[in-house]
């Protein structure tokens, strides 16, 4: 684990924007039109990310593949984990500091929602909420009226739910979640999809 000791270092690791590069530059090597490819990103701004990170130590070369013209430059995260103290930060709380990492990535994936329900919709107008309860699962909303639904729309699906489990159940939960969403990285596809999962004691 690599500490930081200066605070734009520490921004930038907390920037939202680095997120996504850094992940993929933690997991294995790049070079940049690879990594430009694999989040659909300009070539121009994954360069320039990159190289905020390689400036700040936080990504490396790795090797130089040698081509016709000029060498390839392959990318990697210079640790395989950073350790961000609390006090190079500008939060006053724990608490600001989680909201100001997680909310944009929650912000998000309520927009991509959004985009997909409205394309669904037929009559933006008539949208309304229904609140029921699931005398197992609790408390639901969900969008009405439903759309019909044709085989190549958007698979789309959002749940938080209160649990009540022994901290030994929490925990093979937490794994087989886990398990599963590695299990669906490792494969490949057309279509984006985010998913957002999280499991906290009360």
């Amino acid at each position: 684990m690599h500490k930081i000791s200066k605070a734009s270092t520490a921004a930038l690791l907390l920037d939202p924007a680095k997120a996504s590069y850094l992940e993929r530059l933690m997991q294995r090597e790049w070079s940049i039109a690879a990594l430009s490819a694999a989040l659909g990103h300009d070539l121009s701004g994954v360069h320039y990310h990159v190289g905020q990170l390689v400036k700040h130590d936080l990504v490396c070369v790795t090797r130089l593949e040698k081509r016709a013209g000029r060498s390839v430059k392959h990318y990697r995260a210079s640790a395989p984990s950073f350790f961000v103290p609390f006090a190079l930060t500008d939060f006053e709380t724990l608490h600001a500091f989680w909201l100001a990492i997680l909310e944009p990535g929650h912000s998000a994936f309520v927009r991509k929602l959004v985009r997909v329900a409205e394309r669904r919709a037929t009559n933006p107008a008539a949208w309304g909420l229904v609140i029921e309860c699931d005398n197992d699962a609790g408390l639901h909303l969900r969008s009405e009226p439903r759309p019909s639904f044709a085989p190549s729309d958007p698979v789309s699906w959002l749940s938080e739910d209160d649990l009540k489990l022994t901290h030994v159940q929490a925990r093979e939960l937490q794994l087989e979640l886990r398990a599963v969403i590695a299990k669906y990285q490792r494969l490949s596809g057309p279509n984006g999809y985010t998913v957002r999962a999280g499991l906290v004691a009360d």
